[in-house]
C-alpha cells in the first residue's frame, strides 16, 4: 500500500471529508506534494510537545489520541482511523503538538502534508480553510460530549 500511485492517493483524498470539496485539479497538486508514511504499531506519527511541522491523514489504520495532565497523568482522549487527520497545528508555523498520536492496534498508513504547503494551499483555496474549520468543530463536540459524559 505504501507505494500507491497519485491517481489512488487522488482517489482517497476525493473520498474523505477534508479534501472532497476540492477540485481534482486541487487535489492532484496536495497529492504530489505529499508523502506516503508508514508507522509500526505503537509507533508515534506526532508526540505531544514536539514541533508540528506536518498534517496526517490516515489511509489505513487506528491511531491512539493521548495527553499528558500537568501533573503527569496520561490519558487516551480517543481513537481515530481511515480519513480522520491528526497535525493540524503545523498550519500556524512555530507550534507544537498539543496531542500524542500512536499506531494503535497494527500498523499505521498515512499521507504526510507538510504544513507549509497546506497554508499556501489554504490562501488560495480557502474551501479547504472551511472543510478544517468544519472537521475541527466536529471533533470538538465529540471531545464536549466525551467531557459531559465523564463529569
Amino acid at each position: 500500500m505504501i507505494h500507491q500511485t497519485l491517481a489512488e492517493r487522488i482517489a482517497f483524498m476525493a473520498q474523505t471529508p477534508l479534501f472532497a470539496q476540492l477540485t481534482a485539479g486541487q487535489q492532484a497538486i496536495l497529492a504530489g506534494q505529499a508523502t506516503m508514511t508508514a508507522f509500526r504499531n505503537e509507533k508515534p506519527l506526532v508526540w505531544e510537545g514536539d514541533p508540528a511541522d506536518a498534517l496526517y491523514l490516515v489511509m489505513n489504520g487506528h491511531l491512539e489520541i493521548s495527553s499528558t495532565s500537568t501533573s503527569g497523568w496520561t490519558g487516551t482522549l480517543g481513537v481515530m482511523g481511515e480519513k480522520d487527520f491528526v497535525g493540524e497545528e503545523s498550519l500556524f508555523p512555530g507550534k507544537r503538538a498539543i496531542l500524542t498520536a500512536e499506531a494503535l492496534l497494527g500498523d499505521v498508513v498515512a499521507l504526510q502534508f507538510p504544513g507549509a504547503v497546506l497554508r499556501a494551499t489554504i490562501q488560495q483555496h480557502p474551501q479547504l480553510a472551511l472543510n478544517l474549520l468544519e472537521a475541527l468543530e466536529n471533533r470538538l463536540q465529540r471531545l464536549a460530549k466525551l467531557v459531559i459524559s465523564i463529569s
